[in-house]
């Protein structure tokens, strides 16, 4: 029997390990009134571009004023402050903000080793604005893996976090902590995610054309004995980014029926399909997952990190801008707003991409891993499956030692591990 004492049943559990995300109100609600229960749901949710009613003065010249109240509601000035800064425009916004208000601060970036591209950029643009960069990659945080340390971070986790990136995130901080001979708790880590919500939350290209392939729902006919295609025939819904690698080895017949709850949201129009979006991976995925990572990472430190993009005024002020300030769907651009800051600031011209760091993965070393948590058989299924990008492959065993961590320090032994995995 599973151990009584996680706080989460089977069932929700399953579902993150499947789709990463897990609404709250699914919990203990019939099956069929989910259709009913998200769209009540959706409702409810404040960033709907087709109820924007514009009423506040959103003036884009007042962006940064917001942006500088927003972080001086959270920084403490006694604290030295350490900005996790990549190339993208929501942390470059706020170290902007941060040289603004004459803070010079500590910049972290975790990268692949070879990515030269990356470093020279965002140091580049850091000592520009009056702050120090750092840079820790991923053969460095490998290094630093440790037993206690990672199950110390999932115990700091508010749900099973299935996000690749969990453990790059602490061991990369700790690693950096360390070789700078900096406490924990002396410090403060501001993060740049949370605002796609509010700034027209636009799909890549490839969610995009996987969000028009789901609408013939090839996907519905995937027998379980091919869940491995449910990778590239996704969902609309799965289509936004919600589907673990996990899934693509695992049945998790267990999980609850998401996809069932997204799909009376309407999604036929530009601004439909935005605000479905939002709901779909802004709500949930975004603050489970994404959020969820490094907060989970710091909380396990003893320090704290605040996300300036959340906060109610700014992300108000931000959602009730024109729509042109906010994307162009025809061309999938977003946060215009910030793109024209950023220009004029900095010359910033960068093309969206994702520092996909378990690229860099030394498998055995990960393997070593997760052999202290599920045995040989158990993880050898993700490794022996055919017809499966090593890509694949590489995020589910990352998301494996995430779900293995957490159901461990929840009172999960091996067999139980097994059990859930495996049925």
């Amino acid at each position: 029997m599973i151990n009584k004492f996680s706080q989460f049943s089977v069932e929700e559990i399953h579902t993150y390990a499947k789709h990463m995300i897990c609404p709250p109100n699914l919990k203990n609600r019939d099956k069929a009134t989910y259709s009913e229960l998200g769209l009540n749901d959706f409702a409810l949710y404040p960033f709907s571009e087709i109820n924007q009613k514009n009423t506040v003065n959103s003036d884009p010249k007042l962006l940064m004023d917001k942006m500088i109240t927003a972080i001086k509601k959270s920084i403490d000035i006694e604290k030295e402050t350490i900005l996790l800064l990549s190339d993208g425009k929501d942390s470059l916004s706020i170290a902007l903000a941060l040289s603004k208000m004459g803070i010079k601060c500590k910049t972290l970036t975790l990268l692949r080793k070879d990515d030269y591209e990356l470093r020279s950029f965002v140091s580049e643009k850091a000592i520009e604005l009056g702050h120090t960069p750092y840079f820790v990659d991923v053969e460095q945080i490998f290094a630093s893996f440790n037993k206690k340390t990672f199950l110390e971070a999932c115990s700091s986790m508010n749900n099973p976090v299935l996000d690749q990136g969990f453990i790059f995130f602490v061991f990369g901080i700790q690693h950096f902590l360390l070789q700078n001979k900096i406490s924990a708790s002396a410090c403060q880590f501001i993060d740049g995610l949370g605002n796609d919500e509010h700034l027209g939350y636009l799909p890549s290209k490839s969610q995009f054309s996987a969000f028009k392939l789901s609408k013939l729902n090839f996907w519905k006919a995937i027998p379980n004995s091919l869940s491995w295609l449910r990778w590239y025939l996704r969902s609309p819904a799965e289509a936004q980014g919600d589907l673990s690698a996990l899934s693509c080895f695992y049945p998790f017949d267990k999980a609850l029926d998401i996809n069932s709850y997204f799909s009376s949201i309407p999604r036929s129009t530009d601004e439909e399909f935005i605000d479905f979006r939002s709901f779909s991976r802004g709500k949930f995925h975004d603050h489970q997952c994404m959020i969820g990572k490094t907060k989970a990472a710091i909380d396990s430190l003893d320090s704290n990190i605040f996300y300036p993009w959340i906060d109610e005024d700014l992300s108000n002020f931000c959602f009730n801008l024109p729509s042109s300030e906010k994307y162009n769907f025809s061309e999938l651009k977003n946060k215009i707003c910030l793109r024209k800051m950023l220009s004029d600031e900095l010359s910033w011209n960068q093309d969206k991409r994702g520092i996909d760091l378990f690229f860099d993965i030394n498998m055995d070393d990960l393997i070593l891993h997760i052999e202290e948590f599920v045995d040989r058989d158990v993880y050898e299924v993700i490794l022996n499956k055919g017809f499966v990008a090593n890509s694949v492959r590489n995020r589910a065993m990352l998301e494996l030692l995430n779900l293995c961590g957490y159901l461990h320090v929840n009172g999960f032994d091996k067999r139980n591990i097994r059990e859930l995995l495996l049925g």
